[in-house]
């Protein structure tokens, strides 16, 4: 159920909004879910309807006077119809963008996108603030300040390396691999920390104590884990044409193991499937006690204690991840 980012261009607003929408959900409990979406996509749009429009078109202006040239607006289906205008300043490659997000307001960015494929996003989307930050990538919120304030700011922050030169046909297709690519970084560290939770509260001013955190993360975290095996069995089943009278056979009998489970969450998993007997949890037990070892010392400890399954594979997206036949129950 959660999505993230990009890297250092727009839709920082996009996706921040939509983990923060997901964890107030959780924090005070409200009937309002978020579907996620495990890629997204810009569609070009040749009359854009802004839904802030006097906002948005003040944006533009102000870009245009800073030298920005505008590559084209897009439609992001997935966020609720959310348009984003992208611009570049062909003096040094720095991108603007301005961020409709209906219902929520209207933001406008500035982003390096450096060629090593980290980045630098200045944002006056308040919904950058409390999020964790993929390895590489600083982001900044200063909510409502103007363009010239992220402007200053940014260039107080810029790094002396290459930015990567992006232009009106490549714009589209690099936002949508780094979505990927943020969104493989926040499933392979496991989704929401408690840390997290707890920055993203006190940033919405929500009144939280420890044991609401440590309830909603421990929820938040079991749902991703679920969202994320159905994922990679349905990328297994399509990467291996896998048809569905054979899947309809294995249905029942397969376990997708997560790169990041634990040997706590390797073990329960076991046990919903198999009665283990006191000698197959202690054998169990000995698999290393957390992520990513306990995974890789799982095919020898199933191999061993599972002779009649199987290990069918691996897949790597929307994280890494390996899918096991069990055997058949006796009887």
């Amino acid at each position: 159920m959660e999505w993230y980012h990009i890297v250092g261009l727009a839709l920082v607003a996009l996706v921040a909004w939509l983990w923060r929408e997901i964890y107030a959900f959780y924090l005070i409990f409200t009937q309002k879910k978020v579907k996620s979406h495990s890629s997204i996509r810009l569609i070009e749009e040749q009359a854009p309807s802004w839904k802030n429009k006097h906002k948005a078109e003040g944006f533009h202006r102000d870009l245009e006077a800073a030298g920005f040239e505008l590559l084209a607006v897009y439609r992001v289906p997935e966020v609720q119809n959310m348009l984003l205008g992208a611009f570049r300043r062909p003096s040094d490659g720095w991108l603007g963008a301005i961020l409709d997000v209906p219902g929520h307001g209207c933001f406008v960015e500035v982003a390096i996108p450096y060629s090593d494929l980290s980045g630098l996003t200045v944002s006056s989307n308040p919904m950058v603030i409390g999020l964790d930050q993929m390895p590489g990538q600083h982001k900044e919120s200063h909510p409502d300040a103007d363009l010239a304030t992220l402007l200053a700011r940014t260039a107080e922050l810029i790094e002396e390396k290459p930015i990567l030169p992006l232009d009106r046909e490549s714009f589209a297709a690099h936002v949508q691999d780094e979505y990927l690519r943020e969104i493989k970084w926040r499933n392979d560290k496991g989704g929401v920390s408690a840390e997290e939770m707890r920055r993203i509260a006190e940033a919405n001013g929500t009144e939280v104590d420890d044991e609401m955190i440590a309830e909603a993360t421990r929820t938040m975290r079991e749902e991703h884990a679920e969202h994320l095996r159905r994922e990679a069995l349905a990328q297994f089943l399509d990467q291996h044409h896998i048809t569905p009278a054979r899947f309809e056979d294995w249905s029942e009998r397969l376990l997708v193991v997560l790169a990041n489970d634990t040997r706590a969450e390797l073990l329960d998993t076991l046990d919903e499937r198999f009665d283990l007997s006191q000698e197959q949890r202690a054998r169990l037990g000995r698999l290393a006690s957390s992520a990513p070892e306990a995974a890789k010392a799982f095919d020898a400890a199933f191999a061993e204690l599972f002779t009649d399954g199987k290990a069918l594979g691996s897949v790597e997206q929307p994280t890494a991840a390996a899918i096991y036949l069990l055997p058949e129950e006796k009887g």
